[in-house]
């Protein structure tokens, strides 16, 4: 019962506070796509499911990785990278052609891919279709006022390279399709090649995307690749212009087409045999490398005594001792392109301590060969107990070792007369179709008798290897 004088406000704010809230009015909603962004701002996926739209990010993401290191292009990101939009379009059946266009809204252009929501990601026509896209992309960074029809059409070899390096980053997979054409001796000519457009009406065989592959090794094994491709692929090219406009793009080709005519084939005959030079396991460079650090010799006295190589105090002033560590410094030098890439530094260091000794330096060797061999056991801790063949990365790796093999070469033309090791003959035969295109008899004989030499040794490495 309320007291007496008790204000009749109060009354009205008590059932004021009882009372039920009035509904708030509800605001028009806004429908928009949801999309998905990958960490470049560059992959950007519209529509479906979130787990629909992470898959298909995810693996344009791994082809954008694979496509950028395969041409040696920096990972740009948004903005300088224009976005790549994967539409999940409901219109778009599984089997229609994905379409291509470029787009503008607020925030610039881009590029719009329309998918099938059932695309199966891990198929040759997604992948085809991104890496497609990722090339027109990086032809118009020159051309910012680019849209409408102005889509360029990417080269079909790049395209299947491409392809091929992301589905099969083991470079040995391509390379042994090689062997047919160089037994054959047909070899598809450069124009051809360069000038047929991804929209060609043909399919690619598989050996189509390994001549592919094997180009685009020999355009980024170039020290100009990076402008290279780029101006590669906003150039129009015609089997007419297409080896003229390449050699201006990549002027250390050569100076003529007929200068690139023999590189391109004798790129391809030490493409094809790769796997013929580059065959030895962890366990087989670590056996041969003991094998190359002892120094056998024999004394005036006619006592033959095998020397470690760290025993360099005590073999240093024998007869013969310089001539044998010219032999070792030459022979560790070529085991670098032959052996497994773990253990590459601590040959090398081997290498330039022979070199070091060779001429009468002996101050620091006994730390270099410490710092070798704490290398080799590293090396050979971390292949324990695996039978590891050489993997696509040393793969990737070992034709850009030119100039130690190079050194190979001039040393071995400077020494004196030494009889010949069979080891260092396979060796140094292995490698010269690759590194003497510039020799002197290259210069003096034809177009035709390069060919004919090229072709004539790899016939006989494969009959050597049967």
């Amino acid at each position: 019962m309320l007291r007496p004088g008790f204000p009749l406000l109060a009354l009205c704010l008590a059932g004021a506070l009882r009372a039920e809230p009035a509904p708030a009015a509800r605001l028009p909603s806004v429908s928009r796509p949801e999309q998905t962004t990958d960490n470049s701002r560059q992959i950007v996926v519209s529509g479906k499911s979130l787990s629909n739209r992470i898959e298909v990010m995810h693996t344009a993401g791994e082809i954008r990785e694979s496509v950028l290191a395969g041409l040696h292009q920096p990972a740009r990101r948004y903005p300088t990278a224009r976005p790549i939009l994967l539409v999940l379009n409901p219109s778009f059946r599984p089997t229609q052609t994905p379409r291509l266009q470029i787009v503008e809204d607020p925030g610039g252009l881009k590029l719009q891919l329309d998918f099938s929501p059932d695309i199966d990601t891990k198929s040759t026509l997604f992948a085809r279709t991104v890496i497609r896209a990722l090339l027109v992309e990086l032809s118009l960074r020159a051309q910012p006022n680019a849209g409408g029809d102005s889509i360029p059409v990417p080269p079909r070899w790049m395209v299947d390279a491409l392809l091929h390096r992301f589905r099969s980053p083991d470079l040995f997979l391509a390379l042994d399709s090689l062997r047919p054409l160089l037994d054959s001796g047909q070899f598809p000519p450069m124009a051809r090649i360069l000038a047929r457009p991804e929209n060609a009406p043909d399919l690619s065989s598989h050996q189509d995307e390994s001549v592919a592959r094997c180009l685009l090794s020999l355009l980024t094994d170039q020290h100009e690749s990076g402008p290279g491709i780029l101006r590669l692929l906003q150039d129009s090219l015609s089997e007419a212009n297409a080896l003229e406009r390449l050699l201006r793009h990549f002027p250390s080709l050569g100076s003529s087409p007929a200068d690139l005519h023999r590189v391109w084939t004798l790129h391809l005959a030490a493409q094809g045999t790769l796997r013929e030079r580059v065959v030895l396991t962890g366990r087989q460079t670590l056996a041969e490398l003991k094998q190359l650090l002892e120094i056998d010799l024999t004394d005036s006295a006619g006592n033959r005594t095998v020397y470690q190589i760290e025993q360099f105090s005590d073999y240093i002033r024998l007869a013969g001792a310089r001539q044998f560590l010219a032999l070792r410094r030459l022979e560790l030098l070529a085991l670098i392109g032959r052996g497994h890439f773990y253990y590459s530094e601590a040959i090398r260091i081997y290498s330039e301590v022979c070199g070091a000794l060779l001429e009468g330096k002996t101050t620091g060797q006994a730390a270099q060969l410490r710092k070798a061999a704490e290398l080799r056991d590293r090396a050979t801790t971390q292949l324990e107990g695996i039978r590891d063949y050489l993997n696509w990365y040393e793969a990737e790796k070992a034709p850009k070792k030119r100039s130690q093999f190079e050194e190979v070469y001039r040393m071995w033309d400077e020494m004196e007369p030494i009889p010949r090791n069979p080891f260092i003959s396979r060796a140094l035969d292995a490698w010269e179709l690759r590194l003497k295109t510039e020799s002197e008899r290259l210069k003096k004989e034809t177009e035709e008798a390069d060919i004919e030499r090229a072709l004539r040794e790899s016939r006989a490495r494969s009959l050597n290897q049967r």
